[in-house]
């Protein structure tokens, strides 16, 4: 299938900062499809790289993600059984790409899954000229939110802590050096409260005009939102929460704000999120410890990862140099 003239996105974030909403409003152009979450880089190309097409094959259809995106097996595959194209995981997942936007007639197609935060290098790899948007929402409300929702709840605060400070750095780091101009910083806030002058930024990043329907939204999340997700992601089908900020403050306990902004204090210190007035004006004996302690973690939290994504770029670039022998 041909795909020169198709545009792929992604949509990433640390869980719990507004990606699903995000998804749903762009979906909602009539000239972009947002694929339902399929989780496939963290699903089948990182644990399984080198699979082989029937290893492949039977993987994805064990996986209900899949399922969702309403394509045939047979189709998705059909390039590869026919011999038309050498079999590689990077290959299936651009395939999954292209049959998607050719379903729905779309030139520009897309992808959110935060997760993918910590594996940009990959996706550059497959599809350089892809455009990501990193959606950053204030890690205080990030926290409560991770919280509540069923699969994150359980989580202890270092954990909490750990993932927004590490998958924020990394989504920053990978997409401005990696993406250049293909990359846009958005804020859940700003989001929620100017919603058109933030997605007028999105359609100008991916060359279309901005359209009205990004701001009726609810049909659009309801086809991406799963029936066990919703318990977490019911806000997605509408209207717009403008005013789904700042609950730390009624919240959170002033002892656990100046804790919170310690771990993560990188956002803080950037200044893309004011402290609290309870806080005091510098960190403290115990707030440095906090992010010293918090900022060795996350180094060694993108040490692994790093060490991940090196090994599968590996693979993946043997395959495409594979590909592309006559």
């Amino acid at each position: 299938m041909p795909t020169d003239t198709l545009q792929y996105l992604f949509i990433v974030g640390v869980g719990r900062s507004g990606t699903t909403l995000l998804q749903s409003m762009i979906n909602a152009h009539p000239r972009i499809a947002i694929m339902p979450e399929t989780h496939f880089v963290i699903a089948q190309l990182v644990p399984r790289t080198d699979a082989s097409l029937e290893e492949a094959r039977q993987r994805l259809a064990e996986d209900a993600r899949f399922g969702r995106l309403g394509l045939e097996m047979d189709d998705v595959f059909a390039p590869f059984t026919s011999g038309d194209r050498p079999f590689s995981q990077a290959a299936l997942f651009r395939e999954l790409f292209d049959r998607y936007a050719a379903e729905h007639g779309v030139t520009i197609v897309g992808d959110k899954a935060p997760k993918n935060i910590e594996h940009l290098p990959l996706i550059k790899t497959i599809m350089p000229d892809a455009y990501v948007i990193h959606l950053v929402r204030d890690p205080r409300d990030v926290y409560l939110s991770r919280t509540k929702a069923k699969w994150s709840a359980g989580r202890s605060d270092t954990m909490q802590y750990l993932a927004y400070r590490a998958q924020f750095g990394m989504g920053r780091h990978s997409g401005r050096q990696l993406f250049g101009d293909r990359y846009l910083e958005l804020h859940y806030e700003q989001l929620i409260s100017d919603p058109t002058s933030e997605l007028k930024r999105v359609a100008a990043l991916v060359g279309v005009p901005f359209d009205e329907a990004m701001l009726d939204f609810g049909a659009s999340g309801k086809k991406l939102v799963a029936d066990d997700e919703k318990d977490w992601k019911g806000n997605v089908s509408g209207p717009l929460l403008t005013k789904n900020m700042n609950k730390w403050r009624d919240q959170m306990p002033p002892t656990h704000v100046r804790k919170l902004e310690a771990a993560c204090w990188p956002v803080f210190a950037e200044n893309l999120y004011e402290r609290s007035p309870d806080s005091p004006r510098g960190l403290g004996l115990g707030g440095t410890l906090t992010n010293t302690y918090m900022a060795a973690l996350s180094w060694l939290y993108g040490l692994r990862t790093n060490r991940i994504n090196r090994r599968c770029a590996r693979t993946i670039e043997r395959d495409l140099a594979g590909s592309s022998k006559p």
